[in-house]
């Protein structure tokens, strides 16, 4: 990137360097006015991800804020090794915008093959920085609070909808009058961090086992599921059960008054998918663990050469198994049934809620989601 004056970002994370000299002429020159180019936080990590690619579900409904979204690049991710749970999230975004505001995005591999020359510059670009506390921006958004990466429920009722009508979900074909419950447990793939199992999975089963008459259970490994496949599944459990981890920010495809249950591993804490469940009016509970002793690696916080060890106490804590306490599980799957009751099944609460929310509660969802998407794009008419 060619720059004339002083730019204050990161630029060790980042794929090209910043120089002063003049413009290079064998480059592939970028010249859209509405070039983005979006950075996030971790490449293997979904939830990051949404961070910075978010902004295109706000900017659906403020069009007339920022410069039209002709292009998106995206420097960190090639197409062979990327999540494809991202090309899809990308996908759906793209289908809701109107046919002569489609935007294009470019990898790292596009980039490549744009430049012969292996370099691209930009003559415009808006560039994704890190904002923890911005109302909104192009960056590592976190309106609000640490996971905010939504700015207000209608950009997730957007999402929501145009995700069931992408990929023809419909939630009236539920099997089972008891409420739903889906446990997520981790398969060892590329880009997951290791740990994070239920240490105590076959207790758990037994538990589910023994009270099959009040409970519909269910375990998925979403990492060895199609994107559609974990979508619809979402779509019909009612909650969701795990070890914290990005696999939450699967919450946003569940219905809203659906509950999501987070273990964290030993003395391990974090707000963010609090935040993103509140976006998506989903009931939250986190269980937190601080009774294990800490490894050796936590203890001091300096070692004997004067080194932090920080970083490694870290590592290993995030890395950990969690302990799933079934006399614990059962108090707040009672808890979970009674907010099932009063915000998912009950039409009572259709009085305070948004159109969207109702025809959601009423299962009907397809329609919903038909004319959600025709009212945004009447809105976009309005303001040309």
């Amino acid at each position: 990137m060619y720059v004339t004056s002083h730019v204050d970002f990161p630029k060790k994370s980042w794929n090209f360097e910043i120089v002063n000299s003049k413009p290079p002429r064998n480059a592939f020159w970028e010249t859209r006015e509405g070039t983005y180019l979006m950075f996030s936080h971790s490449n293997r990590n979904i939830a990051h991800f949404t961070e910075v690619f978010n902004f295109v579900y706000h900017y659906l409904h403020y069009p007339s804020s920022y410069l039209p979204i002709e292009r998106i690049y995206f420097p960190q991710y090639k197409r062979d090794v990327i999540y494809p749970w991202i090309l899809r999230y990308m996908e759906v975004a793209q289908s809701i915008f109107p046919a002569d505001r489609f935007f294009d995005v470019l990898l790292i591999d596009d980039m490549g093959a744009l430049a012969k020359s292996g370099l691209v510059c930009f003559r415009h670009a808006v560039v994704s920085v890190v904002s923890f506390h911005s109302q909104i921006g192009v960056g590592r958004i976190s309106s609000y609070f640490y996971g905010g990466v939504f700015t207000d429920m209608q950009e997730v009722d957007t999402l929501r909808a145009a995700t069931y009508k992408h990929y023809s979900i419909d939630t009236s074909m539920k099997q089972t009058t008891l409420p739903t419950v889906l446990v997520m447990v981790r398969e060892m793939v590329h880009g997951n961090l290791p740990g994070r199992a239920i240490a105590n999975v076959e207790e758990v089963r037994h538990f589910f086992q023994t009270h099959n008459q009040q409970y519909h259970y269910s375990e998925k490994k979403l990492e060895l599921m199609t994107p559609r496949e974990q979508i619809e599944t979402l779509s019909q459990t009612d909650v969701f059960i795990g070890a914290l981890g990005s696999g939450f920010a699967n919450v946003v495809y569940m219905i809203p008054g659906s509950v999501a249950i987070s273990y964290s591993p030993p003395h391990v804490g974090g707000f963010f998918f609090d935040t993103l469940c509140e976006l998506a009016r989903i009931h939250y509970i986190g269980v937190f663990n601080s009774s294990a002793p800490f490894p050796p690696e936590c203890r001091n916080r300096i070692n004997a050469n004067g080194e932090s060890t920080v970083r490694a106490c870290l590592d290993i804590l995030y890395a950990d198994n969690i302990f799933m306490n079934v006399e614990q599980l059962e108090s707040l799957l009672v808890s979970a049934v009674i907010h099932l009751n009063a915000f998912k099944f009950s039409p009572l609460c259709c009085q305070s809620c948004s159109a969207v929310f109702q025809s959601f509660l009423h299962n009907d969802v397809r329609s919903t989601s038909d004319n959600f998407i025709i009212k945004l794009k009447e809105k976009w008419l309005e303001w040309e």
